[in-house]
């Protein structure tokens, strides 16, 4: 299938198993280890595409910059530049900003994330999001999701990026809120415990999925 031929509207995980290709989302809220298990499974070999990062690249296409002009105001674009967390501060806590700061960035992203797996030639291609929601979902064969407590998460995220526990809930809430439908075809991971028991999962699960 030629990269052209793909088409937005059709874009669920058979048209991928028709090319050989498995495709697995990797979620987890802030703080949750998604991360560390993105990077276990890169030195094992297996291409991971991060969803923030072309969440970065879709930020700087200049319809997107105006539309969060529109929709949230000139502070939120300072010298070309869309301030990113402190939008996220605002958006998260409120479903109606949530939906309309979706609505602006996924139709973007999920280009932008097609055009990447089309051209990676391995046959499982992980793919790191915190968030599942439509469009992605139909995009994986496979959803794991890494989970742990709302307290390890809030206690390794004001550790690590300076946010206050306040800030740490009110992004987990929205996180939790939007990933829960999908738990029920899900491989949950569990990170409560030390990064060798979330490796040890990880290379269980790849031994059952390379035994399908």
């Amino acid at each position: 299938m030629k990269q052209n031929d793909f088409s937005l509207k059709n874009s669920d995980y058979s048209i991928f198993a028709k090319m050989g290709k498995k495709i697995i989302a990797l979620c987890g809220t802030i703080g949750s280890g998604k991360t560390t298990a993105a990077d276990f499974l890169r030195q094992k070999g297996y291409p991971v595409i991060d969803c923030d990062d072309l969440a970065r690249k879709a930020a700087e296409d200049r319809d997107i910059k105006e539309q969060i002009l529109i929709n949230f105001g000139k502070e939120y674009v300072i010298e070309g530049e869309i301030q990113r967390r402190k939008l996220a501060q605002k958006a998260f806590g409120n479903k109606a900003e949530t939906e309309i700061l979706n609505s602006i960035f996924h139709q973007r992203i999920l280009k932008l994330l097609i055009e990447k797996i089309l051209n990676i030639k391995d046959d499982i291609i992980f793919v790191e999001l915190q968030v599942l929601n439509k469009p992605f979902a139909d995009l994986f064969e496979e959803i794991w999701i890494i989970k742990t407590t709302a307290q390890n998460a809030i206690k390794r995220v004001t550790a690590r990026d300076g946010r206050t526990p306040q800030q740490v809930e009110d992004i987990l809430n929205t996180q939790n809120m939007q990933n829960k439908q999908f738990n029920s075809k899900s491989r949950i991971i569990n990170n409560d415990g030390t990064i060798k028991e979330l490796y040890m999962q990880i290379d269980r699960i790849l031994k059952q999925i390379l035994q399908i």
